[in-house]
């Protein structure tokens, strides 16, 4: 199943009381910066900083595992419309840290509730994290910090049944957005205890992906689709091309 204002605001959930202080270009004092592989070569010059910033003030205690930039890879140029982005996982001691930086130029999502069909109703940005073959849980974030929570198992994935995929859980991810309307782009700091997930980093689990899309509307007549992966379609569940990672020992 594939799914389908003139300032500077921040939205917070669960206690993210410090503002995110995305400004000057800084150097990147994290684990990513002594792993260059980690990166990839589509996000903009423009962003970057901006990741590194996110990076610096928030990634230092966690160990970096996939830092992506957002591609089409199912076209050969990006389309018209198309806005850069950055989405980085790390590991912590009890959790994963999701840090992202999306280009944008019309941000806005009405959904205005828990579970609602995020990507139907403006920008979202997507987390795909898969425990092992037969289940992976899929998560949305909205630019106003609205949540869409999934746990795709091998029956439900068969049926294709969104009902019985979603999470009542509203804990299940706690997340702060910031959004800067003025300078095209809004950022996401999500956290996912591993608990959460059913993850046991004692048992160095071998199975593990990641993958992270968006649905970016507004400024074009249909959503802009992308992702981190290379998908041969616009199909953000074919797993085959996920970001395969491993917990730090």
């Amino acid at each position: 199943m594939t799914y389908i204002a003139k300032y500077s605001k921040q939205v917070t959930l669960s206690g993210m009381s410090s503002r995110l202080a995305l400004i000057l270009p800084v150097v990147l004092l994290s684990f990513t910066a002594c792993n260059p592989m980690l990166r990839t070569k589509t996000s903009s010059d423009r962003l970057d900083p901006i990741m590194a910033q996110l990076e610096a003030e928030h990634a230092s205690n966690g160990v970096a595992l996939v830092s992506k930039g957002f591609q089409q890879g199912w076209r050969e140029t990006p389309e018209p419309g198309f806005e850069p982005a950055h989405a980085a996982l790390y590991a912590e001691s009890d959790g994963f840290l999701v840090l992202a930086v999306l280009g944008d130029r019309a941000i806005s999502n009405s959904a205005d509730g828990f579970n609602q069909r995020t990507w139907e109703s403006g920008d979202v940005f997507e987390i795909f994290i898969q425990t092992d073959p037969d289940t992976y849980y899929e998560c949305h974030v909205t630019p106003e910090n609205q949540h869409l929570f999934l746990k795709w198992t091998s029956e439900s994935i068969k049926n294709g049944a969104f009902e019985e995929a979603l999470i009542p859980d509203r804990s299940f991810l706690d997340s702060t957005t910031d959004i800067h309307t003025e300078k095209n782009y809004w950022t996401v700091l999500a956290r996912i205890p591993y608990a959460k997930l059913g993850v046991d980093p004692g048992a160095k689990p071998t199975d593990l992906k990641v993958a992270f899309a968006r649905y970016d509307t507004g400024s074009t007549e249909k959503p802009i689709l992308s992702a981190t992966p290379s998908f041969p379609e616009a199909r953000y569940h074919n797993r085959s091309v996920w970001h395969k990672f491993q917990l730090p020992e």
